[in-house]
């Protein structure tokens, strides 16, 4: 009699399975998140076929870390969380939307944060080795993170300024002033 041993499934094969199913995973269109490697960028825009496979197990760990930091920061103090913005040639999701308390009071009651930002504040979440988070304490973040971060900035500005007017609405101008003045109008 021979015993078969049957390779017993892997918890990274469901993790590994779900993050492909996602929409992120299977998009082709430029995010901002892939502005951060110019190489990949190039590679996104000028169509070219993803050919390898690299071990997703740190980007899974940070996909599920990312949701549960962006769960806590929208139940415990009522900020955005993951807003769609677009621009030209360039989508992404902003992570984390701070309102000041100023462009908080311009929205309905059930969107106002709970705990208000200083200033008007955009976010995004960075999973990093203990070892690459003393780097960014030391050094502050790369040129290529604050790249994405200007670019969402610059698209919410943008969809400000597009927004249309309706009939009878008060008009709110979109300025480069400070950021703490940034008049705001999301959905």
């Amino acid at each position: 009699m021979t015993v078969q041993l049957a390779e017993s499934p892997s918890i990274w094969r469901a993790a590994h399975d779900a993050d492909s199913a996602k929409p992120r995973s299977r998009q082709t269109r430029l995010g901002a998140s892939d502005t951060v490697c110019s190489r990949r960028a190039a590679f996104i825009l000028a169509g070219t076929e993803r050919t390898d496979q690299p071990d997703a197990k740190a980007a899974i760990l940070g996909t599920y870390i990312h949701a549960g930091l962006l769960e806590s920061a929208r139940t415990q103090f009522g900020w955005l969380v993951e807003r769609t913005v677009e621009g030209e040639h360039v989508r992404g999701h902003v992570d984390v939307v701070q309102l000041d308390e100023a462009t908080a009071r311009r929205l309905p009651k059930r969107l106002r944060p709970k705990v208000p930002a200083e200033v008007v504040t955009v976010e995004d979440i960075k999973t990093k080795s203990t070892r690459r988070w003393d780097h960014v304490l030391r050094y502050g973040a790369t040129d290529a993170e604050l790249r994405q971060v200007y670019l969402y900035a610059g698209m919410l500005m943008s969809r400000v300024r597009r927004r249309p007017r309706t009939e009878g609405a008060r008009s709110h101008r979109p300025h480069t002033g400070p950021a703490h003045s940034l008049p705001l109008h999301l959905p």
